[in-house]
């Protein structure tokens, strides 16, 4: 057990100087020196100051500034009262080390530009050891008078190069803005640093062309107007007739003609005017003619022309001069006559179709509201073997008014003989009477009515109605005697029968008639 804690013993003072030795190593570490900027930019004239942060004075051994040369500008030695600087002629007289640490340079120029060193050597008792640290000097003289110059004039179609200047000033940076908006290079504006071109300059180039100059201490701007001369362009002539006319280009004289001239050109353009060929004007782009005369009127020719491109470009207008015209409110009263003439007409024929129509249904009203004569029936069917009976029966001769008849018998036009329609009845022919049926006298007038419903071919004969009157008790009915035959007439049968079938208009109703 005893030698168990010697050999434990023993294995620990053995590793003690090993973890001393490893204790001093590691306690040996750079001491800090922090900066406030590597890089110190100053304006010429101005004070460079280059500040650092690290031990403090008691702290330290020695604290050196070195220049971008190499040369010590200077030294600070622990526990003295101020640094020791070198008689350095560029910096004689301008240079200072601070109670921080810190370099100090007036009137910095640029010839003070470049890096300086600092190296800070702590004492042991700070754990700490020896440190170095650069700090970037840049000077800058300021951006002075920057200007563009461009060349003049400038026409419509040249190559325009922009080149910005300034007097003074380091480092600088270009940018290129129009109208306040910036410029970058395309196919059209080329930009290189200063410079700015313009290929085939156009009318939309025009403008205010700014050059911006900064540095890291300052800024400049120049600026420039470009002007791009162009035109004239075709002129538009506009014309003011003081007339009423219908016409366009007619003006009655005596009236007022004003007429106007534009075109679009820079610098602007110069007019001038002519009539017919003929010069009547120059200078103005409006020509006024208070009373225009009958030789005033004709075709008016503006030029417009400018004198920088030596362009010129020509319009005309042209009207007559006459003693009267027709105005816009005659037309207007002749337009408005005319359809109301028209509308007049168009009324006048629907009314007069109206009335037709009117007139057409009114006859067609009567026709249909006329009464529709009785029915009259059709003869009865003879028994087989008798006598024919015509359809009508021949007039009537009352005994008072028909003389007594010697002559043949009454021939019936229908026998059972054939003829023809228009032959008269053979000589000595008789229609066979019934002796039982005394014979029915009719009006020379009757016209039996026609019978609205038409009968088919094997529809039995109607028999004739019966026509009943009082009877008159004076006058009773003569029948004509049987020997009664109607003389011969050269006319044809058919107009005899005409007249033997009359209508029954002069019936006698005193008497009474009876059909076979």
């Amino acid at each position: 057990m005893q030698n168990d804690v010697t050999g434990t013993e023993m294995t620990a003072l053995l590793l003690l100087p090993a973890f001393a030795l490893i204790s001093a190593v590691s306690s040996q570490f750079a001491v800090d020196i922090s900066v406030s900027s590597e890089v110190v930019q100053v304006r010429t004239g101005q004070v460079s100051l280059l500040a650092v942060k690290t031990l403090s004075l008691s702290e330290v051994l020695t604290v050196s500034w070195a220049s971008p040369s190499g040369q010590t500008l200077g030294v600070w030695v622990g526990g003295q009262v101020g640094p020791v600087l070198n008689e350095i002629e560029q910096y004689h007289g301008r240079l200072n080390i601070a109670g921080d640490f810190s370099l100090r340079l007036k009137d910095s120029a640029r010839a003070d530009e470049g890096g300086y060193t600092i190296t800070v050597d702590p004492k042991a008792s700070t754990g700490v050891t020896k440190n170095s640290r650069v700090i970037r000097l840049e000077v800058f003289d300021p951006i002075q008078d920057v200007s563009i110059s461009s060349p003049s004039p400038i026409l419509q179609g040249d190559n325009v190069t922009l080149t910005c200047r300034w007097t003074q000033g380091t480092k600088p940076q270009v940018t290129w803005g129009l109208g306040g908006v910036g410029l970058t290079s395309d196919p059209h504006v080329a930009i290189s640093g200063s410079v700015l071109r313009i290929a085939r300059v156009g009318r939309e180039d025009a403008g205010n062309y700014t050059c911006r100059v900064t540095n890291a201490v300052s800024a400049g701007a120049g600026w420039t107007t470009l002007d791009v001369s162009y035109g004239p362009d075709l002129p538009s002539v506009s014309r003011v007739l003081h007339s009423d006319c219908v016409s366009r280009d007619d003006v009655v004289e005596g009236r007022a003609v004003s007429l106007s001239c534009g075109s679009d050109s820079n610098p602007p353009a110069r007019f001038s005017w002519a009539l017919d060929g003929r010069p009547v004007s120059s200078g103005n782009a409006t020509l006024f003619i208070a009373a225009v005369s009958r030789e005033q009127g004709g075709r008016y020719t503006c030029t417009a022309s400018n004198a920088v491109t030596g362009g010129s470009a020509s319009a005309s207008t042209a009207f007559n001069v006459v003693g009267h015209c027709l105005s816009g409110g005659a037309i207007a009263g002749i337009v408005i006559g005319s359809v109301a003439g028209l509308f007049l007409l168009l009324l006048l024929v629907l009314l007069l179709l109206r009335w037709r129509k009117g007139d057409h249904w009114l006859k067609e009203k009567l026709k249909r509201t006329k009464p529709n004569p009785p029915l009259t029936p059709l003869p009865r069917p003879q028994p087989h073997g008798s006598a024919i009976t015509p359809p009508l029966p021949p007039p009537v001769l009352t005994s008072s008014e028909a003389p007594p008849v010697t002559g043949p018998p009454y021939r019936s036009p229908w026998s059972q003989h054939h003829r023809g329609v228009h032959e008269p009845p053979p000589p000595g022919h008789r229609t066979a009477r019934s002796s039982a049926a005394p014979r029915v006298d009719h009006t020379p007038s009757y016209r039996p009515p026609r019978s609205h419903h038409r009968r088919g071919v094997n529809d039995p004969p109607t028999p004739p109605p019966v026509h009943r009157t009082a009877r008159s008790s004076a006058a009773p009915p003569t029948a004509l005697p049987p020997s009664y035959r109607r003389p011969r007439s050269h006319r044809p049968l058919q107009e005899d029968l005409s007249r033997q079938f009359e209508p029954w208009s002069s019936i006698d109703t005193n008497d009474s008639y009876a059909l076979f």
